[in-house]
This record gives structure tokens, sequence and C-alpha cells, in this order.
């Protein structure tokens, strides 16, 4: 198949478009910055430029068999140009009579969504159903990139590290190669039945858990310090006023907190026998 991956360039992108690539298919893809060396490799075979919101040459759905969405502007307050830029892309995909399209949202994305992410993704949840989309929602991903991979460089550059809300809550979580294979078997379906699929693993971890993984694979003695969300949430502000660059921001911290507990069952086991699961993709991940 010819599969075109918008936001290719993305640590998501990368990974599935690279595992798709060994498994037979031809990958194409969109970026901001077409002549970024990052998706400069062996297995793109072309990129085209896309920005979310603006016109775009349709010849790069010429021939494609499958589109992935998952570009996403994470600018504050771009939700109109995120679901109208998606919804653009996929209503012409539709009109050149491409079949398959796969929209990547987020655990965060549901009607009660505090977010901004999680209530971006569920409108263009809503929207992408008008082409017979498909949506998948991973859980946190597992993987050099991302919120995880920001959240493994705190644990190994800071020795102390607040602990947001005491860390009780169960997190859903999933490997970058358990992700990239779950997206390839969903590509290469032909049950058009099922309209979207929640992946992670059935296994929930708490943030404390998680974090004490991620130092047992990291051999680190961070200490983390037990803080209220609330004071996270103000110190964020502060930073945000002074124009401060941080790790994480405020709509981080409010999707990461009300993520904090199980509200859709996991599919993955409909697509895969087989998973590699938290503490294999933490050491893969390591190791890599």
């Amino acid at each position: 198949m010819k599969i075109l991956i918008t936001g290719i360039s993305g640590f998501i992108g990368r990974y599935v478009g690279e595992y798709l690539v060994g498994h037979g298919h031809s990958v194409y893809g969109t970026s901001r910055r077409p002549e970024d060396e990052k998706i400069r490799s062996w297995w793109v075979k072309d990129v085209y430029l896309f920005r979310l919101g603006e016109p775009f040459d349709q010849g790069m759905l010429a021939g494609k068999d499958a589109v992935i969405h998952l570009a996403h502007d994470f600018r504050a307050g771009r939700r109109e140009e995120n679901v109208a830029g998606t919804l653009s892309i996929a209503r012409a995909a539709e009109a050149c009579g491409i079949k398959q399209q796969v929209f990547v949202s987020s655990y965060s994305a549901r009607s009660d969504a505090v977010s901004e992410y999680g209530q971006t993704k569920f409108a263009i949840e809503m929207a992408i159903r008008e082409v017979n989309g498909i949506v998948v929602r991973p859980g946190l991903v597992i993987g050099p990139g991302g919120i995880f991979g920001r959240i493994v460089d705190l644990v190994r550059s800071m020795p102390i590290l607040p602990l947001i809300g005491g860390g009780r809550g169960e997190v859903p979580v999933i490997g970058i190669q358990d992700l990239a294979r779950a997206m390839s078997a969903i590509i290469g379906s032909r049950d058009r039945k099922k309209e979207e699929f929640n992946l992670f693993y059935r296994e929930m971890v708490s943030l404390k858990d998680l974090l004490e993984k991620v130092k047992c694979a990291t051999s680190r003695r961070t200490i983390m310090l037990p803080v209220p969300a609330t004071l996270v949430m103000l110190i964020l502000y502060a930073a945000k006023k002074m124009m401060l660059q941080l790790p994480v921001s405020e709509d981080n911290v409010k999707g990461f907190m009300i993520n904090q507990k199980r509200v859709y069952d996991s599919n993955l086991d409909e697509l895969l026998s087989d998973v590699t699961g938290i503490d294999r993709a933490l050491e893969m991940m390591v190791n890599a």
C-alpha cells in the first residue's frame, strides 16, 4: 500500500512510518519543514509541505491508498486551525477515493476534556467520522520522544522530581513498538465495521510506579517529592507569565491529571496476540 502520514517528522510518525516500510508498504509524509533532516531517510518516498489550516497541493494524495493523520499544531489557541486543517485534508482524501483514513487521537479526547489538547482531539474525532475515518486513541506512549521522553529527561537530569498529586491515579501506557504494530494491523485490515481503537496495555500503572520503573531502567536515584497539583499549576502559570520555557505546560498537567482514571477499555488485544509490556518497552527505550 501507498500510505501518506501527515506530521511524519514527529515522534510517532517516524516510528510508525519506518515500521510500515519494514512490512512492505510505501510511505510518504507531510511536514511543515520538508527539508528537515530527521525525515530525509531511506524509508520515506517523498515529503510534501503541509501546514494545518493552510492551502495544500492535493496532488500529494494522488495514488495513495491510506492516510494516517498525525499532524497537530501544539501552540495554545490553535483549536480551530487543527480541526479545520485535519478535516480539509481528510475530505480531499475522500474525494480522491482513498478508503483508509486513520486519525491518531488521544486518551485525553472526550466530551468532558479539561485540556485544550483533549478538547481539540475530541472535536477532530467528531469531524473525522464525516469521512468514515478510524479513530485511534493511544495511551501515554513509551519511547524516546513526546511527553514520555520529556519525563525520562527529567528523571535523568533532576535530583528531586515533583510528583504531581502524589501520583496515585492510573495511567494508560503503550510502547511505541506495540503502537506501530497495532497501526499496521489497522491499516492492513479489511474490516470496516470498527470505527475506533483504544490502544494501551490492559495493565494500567500509577504515575508513581511508572516513575519508579523509569528510575530503575535508567539507574537513577531521583527523589520523588509529592506536590499538590494546584501548586504545580501555579508554578507553571507564573513561568508562562515570565515567558520561561519549561518541559511541561499547564495544559500537559491538566490532561495528565484527568487521564489518571479509566474511561476507555483497551482494544489492543484485538490487534495483537502478544505485547511487549511496560517493563520491556522501557528496557528497549533505554537501550536504543
